[in-house]
């Protein structure tokens, strides 16, 4: 990977054109927002390294390891982030992409290394496959050549597996280490600690865009921080709630505190009846 993407750096500096871009990709990545974003993230996978040194599960021979993991799957849950916080149910989507990455830690990297050669030509070939899943997507009329696509992912997917499977059957005791137990098992644990964090994320990120917004319900500006109490207190983190109590009080005009409990009161009265 890392002989690819020196690769595909230069090439692209050859290029004035594409040189400019990348460096309005690069402004684009070092905005504050995502820059918080990554600072939490790191973080609080600090607090859980150390949680698991103390227990005897992390080691410093798994750095490598969990560098490697929150480059893949530990960002794939942090721009998933507003996904979820727009619609909850995307955080189920959002585990199954991230715990489909950990399988592949598990298998092919931290266990079993394929011919460098062999690597060479893997890794461009998943890019490249990978692309053109991500185009057909875009178009409900490709629909047909992204179920092809995908099934021939899945085979290269199962192959893999396979050999793993075959080289485990043909050397069980390479299971059987520690520090090739704690390779299997450190993925699943971070995946499953991603979890809460996404979640976590999702419900700031929800309640600050409805925070940012408050003017289209009450334009007295002294009502915001009772308003703001409410929804922490009363919603509770109900992403769902949250969105369906702006969607209809954005139509009024809410002048008073009392109006404000009686927005909250018809919201649980709604939902209690369906």
């Amino acid at each position: 990977m890392a002989f690819w993407i020196i690769v595909a750096l230069v090439s692209c500096t050859l290029h004035s054109k594409i040189r400019a871009s990348m460096v309005g990709v690069l402004r684009a990545f070092f905005v504050r927002p995502i820059l918080i974003g990554v600072f939490f993230l790191i973080a609080y996978y600090g607090c859980v390294v150390l949680l698991l040194a103390q227990i005897g599960i992390w080691a410093p021979s798994q750095s490598k390891l969990t560098f490697l993991w929150l480059g893949t799957a530990g960002f794939l849950g942090l721009y998933s982030l507003v996904e979820v916080s727009e619609n909850p149910e995307h955080l189920s989507k959002s585990a199954q992409e991230i715990f489909q990455i950990t399988i592949v830690l598990e298998f092919f990297i931290n266990l079993y290394r394929m011919p460098i050669f062999a690597e060479l030509i893997f890794v461009p070939l998943s890019v490249f496959l990978g692309t053109l899943i991500a185009v057909a997507r875009l178009d409900k009329a490709h629909r047909s050549v992204d179920r092809l696509l995908t099934g021939f992912a899945f085979c290269i997917g199962f192959a893999l597996l396979a050999y793993a499977a075959w080289r485990t059957v043909k050397n069980p005791a390479v299971i059987i280490h520690l520090e090739t137990l704690r390779s299997f098992i450190l993925p699943v644990i971070y995946s499953l600690f991603l979890l809460p964090f996404v979640w976590a994320g999702a419900i700031y990120i929800a309640y600050q865009s409805i925070f940012i917004r408050l003017n289209f319900v009450a334009r007295d500006e002294t009502l915001h921080p009772y308003i703001k109490r409410q929804l922490v207190f009363g919603l509770r983190g109900n992403i769902r709630h949250l969105r369906a109590w702006f969607q209809s009080a954005r139509y009024g005009t809410l002048a008073s505190k009392e109006e404000i409990v009686d927005s909250a009161r018809t919201l649980r009265e709604s939902i209690c009846t369906l």
